[in-house]
């Protein structure tokens, strides 16, 4: 796959860094940067959401029965079960948290989960983070007991009318005029709890929670979903939940939380759980109880169930990368884990696609071994090539269920169809010229690099979707080059004021002769140690150059 670096300027880095920060506001197209920088809670946009009112008259009116809250069993719908749960209860309505297993129920509103709500006693569901999709079970319910939808999906076109008592889906066309359409399942469902109260300020201290989905989503991390991270963050660090106190605890983590935190340490603990065992219940468990002990237990329970995770992706990896299909010629990848079936292994093919497209550059498509003679895959793609829309174009037959986005999809398939739907991908993808084009910032010197640079571009975290960390171009000649990793698989390039790091890349540089000279892209952060600050350059791409060359 040719790889193509395209700078968003090429203009020479000025020396002033607040020039650097204009640069990626306008990168971005910020249009209101005070807003962007300054916002508070304050300026979050209107959110006249269609049906709010009447899903507030709905639970009011429930205040002396039981509400099921119905959640999604990832990080967002952890935590929508956990700010629906908190907020209800302190407002004095009886509430219980309901949320299926993976690898049993699957996702989403079901008719057992209403048969289930009814055997319990409840009067009302409310869903968080699904349901707009649920039209079997809406129907259903019809007549049975009340039901409020609160979701942040797509609808499905031809059954777009969900039957239901109130619809609060940010994606409905009846929202459209709505300034702010991108909060997360937990988002929606906290903006909406919120005018239950008195004084919305009291509804506030849950902002945490709502950070921690939001960023752990994947929505843009702009406007209203900026604001509420930032807030959020700030609560949490000032005023820490016990649940993230034995976090920061158990996983070691001395400074304070901010978004890459959530990203790569506490999102992927949580979302573990349900990878591993197919249920959320012990992470809902763990946030949403008083009792010292039980949080200890969970979150341990949690960790635990994440080192199982990594290793298990390890052990395929290991499986997978001594196999020829890896450095194949073909153009995207289509396999299966070369591993027992499990419920487990279902569970991380996702992340096992994602891994083997970053090792060759190309679309990866990865599916488990069948189980009662159905496959799970997930697929993972490059920037620059739609993956959904080209598995989308093949014959519907080779497919029971397929969904996703550009980037990423998730499918089912009959075990019969897998060497069909290889061939199909092989042979419709056989003369494309991927060009994966890596957009960078700008051009930086490594003796432009400075502390006081990288900590002005810390100061417009925090970075996410749509307001991703920016990636700068260096090159130069490193004072020492070594290896890292207990099979040297990574590569350390040691300037006098700068250390870049290559990942997993050891491999590559010494194919490429990538050995005097290199030029690279990466990202910035600061590395403290034993109260020493030096910066770090995380490498996203690495090459050979002549220096000797003007950049």
């Amino acid at each position: 796959m040719q790889k193509v670096w395209k700078a968003s300027s090429n203009d020479r880095y000025s020396g002033n860094p607040k020039d650097l920060v204009d640069l990626i506001l306008d990168y971005h197209h910020i249009k209101d940067k005070d807003k962007f920088l300054k916002g508070t809670i304050e300026d979050l946009s209107e959110f006249d959401i269609a049906d709010l009112d009447k899903a507030l008259d709905i639970i009011k009116s429930h205040k002396e029965d039981l509400i099921i809250l119905m959640t999604d069993y990832d990080v967002d719908g952890c935590m929508s079960g956990v700010v629906g749960y908190k907020m209800l209860s302190e407002l004095g309505y009886k509430v219980e948290i309901m949320s299926n297993n993976k690898f049993k129920e699957g996702y989403g509103l079901k008719v057992e989960n209403i048969d289930r709500a009814i055997d319990k006693g409840a009067k009302l569901i409310i869903t968080a983070d699904n349901g707009i999709a649920a039209y079997e079970a809406c129907e259903y319910a019809q007549g049975k007991i009340d039901l409020i939808i609160t979701d942040h999906h797509e609808p499905i076109p031809d059954k777009y009318k969900i039957p239901a008592k109130a619809v609060l889906d940010l994606k409905l066309k009846e929202n459209e005029n709505l300034v702010f359409r991108e909060l997360c399942g937990c988002g929606v469902l906290w903006r909406i709890l919120s005018n239950l109260y008195n004084e919305k300020k009291e509804a506030y201290k849950y902002l945490g929670y709502v950070a921690i989905a939001t960023v752990a989503d994947f929505v843009p991390l702009i406007d209203d979903n900026r604001i509420l991270v930032k807030e959020g963050l700030k609560l949490i660090n000032e005023n820490p939940p016990l649940a993230i106190e034995c976090f920061k605890s158990l996983l070691g983590i001395k400074e304070d939380i901010d978004e890459g935190i959530i990203g790569f340490q506490i999102a992927p603990t949580i979302n573990a759980v349900t990878r591993m065992t197919g249920s959320i219940e012990k992470a809902i468990q763990a946030f949403i109880s008083d009792d010292e002990e039980v949080i200890k237990s969970n979150i341990a329970y949690c960790i635990n169930e994440n080192q199982l995770r990594k290793q298990l992706v390890l052990n395929i990896m290991d499986l997978m990368q001594d196999d020829t299909y890896v450095n194949s010629k073909n153009q995207i990848i289509v396999e299966k884990i070369p591993y027992e079936s499990s419920l487990e292994t279902s569970g991380v093919v996702g992340l096992v696609a994602g891994k083997i497209k970053d090792l060759n550059q190309k679309p990866a498509i990865i599916f488990a071994e069948a189980s009662n003679g159905i496959m799970s895959g997930s697929a993972r793609s490059v920037n620059g090539f739609n993956l959904f829309n080209f598995l989308h174009d093949l014959p519907d037959d080779l497919f029971v269920n397929l969904g996703g986005h550009a980037m990423a999809a998730g499918m089912s398939i009959k075990e019969e169809n897998f060497k069909k739907l290889q061939e199909e991908i092989y042979k419709k993808s056989l003369n494309f010229d991927f060009k994966q084009e890596l957009n960078y910032l700008i051009y930086l010197k490594p003796s432009e690099i400075n502390i006081e640079l990288i900590k002005t571009l810390e100061s417009l975290k925090p970075y996410g979707a749509s307001f991703e960390k920016p990636v700068f171009r260096v090159a130069g000649k490193p004072q020492r080059i070594m290896t890292l990793g207990k099979e040297s698989q990574h590569s350390k390039m040691i300037f006098s004021n700068l250390d870049i790091l290559a990942w997993n890349m050891a491999k590559k540089m010494e194919k490429e002769n990538i050995n005097e000279y290199i030029d690279c892209l990466g990202k910035f952060s600061i590395n403290s140690f034993r109260g020493v600050d030096k910066v770090n350059l995380t490498v996203e791409d690495i090459k050979r150059v002549d220096f000797s060359k003007r950049m």
